[in-house]
């Protein structure tokens, strides 16, 4: 069984579908941050989503959503101009929905107060009215 991965994220920009043989093949990038102030760091993930998954995360989202990303994870090699090596973080094979905004997922429920103890139903266990 594949490794999976789950990242919920806001996409750095429009995703770009190109032709890749007999489908398509859809790219988007979206940031990690870990840590706080001077230790913050940044992960870069590109996400390949293949066909039709991908023709409509193309179609429907665009610079700026929060869209929640499931795949297989890999780690891409690369040459920098450099001369050095460079790793690529990935999701490959991604599945993708929205993350719904709390003003079209729910609706905030009205705060629930306690019952009060004297309406509570007590159960006495010399009842012979047993409920089986």
């Amino acid at each position: 069984m594949p490794a999976s991965i789950t990242l919920v994220g806001r996409i750095v920009h429009s995703a770009e579908t190109k032709q890749a043989g007999s489908s398509t093949v859809t790219k988007v990038r979206v940031p990690s941050d870990v840590g706080f102030g001077d230790r913050k760091t940044t992960t870069w993930w590109n996400i390949e989503l293949w066909g039709v998954h991908g023709e409509r995360l193309a179609k429907h989202s665009k610079k700026g959503d929060v869209l929640f990303f499931s795949g297989e994870p890999c780690v891409r090699e690369y040459e920098k101009s450099d001369g050095s090596k460079g790793f690529s973080p990935e999701i490959k094979n991604a599945s993708w929905s929205f993350v719904p905004r709390p003003s079209e997922g729910y609706q905030q429920q009205e705060e629930q107060k306690p019952t009060p103890v004297s309406e509570l139903k007590t159960y006495d266990p010399l009842d012979n009215d047993l409920p089986f």
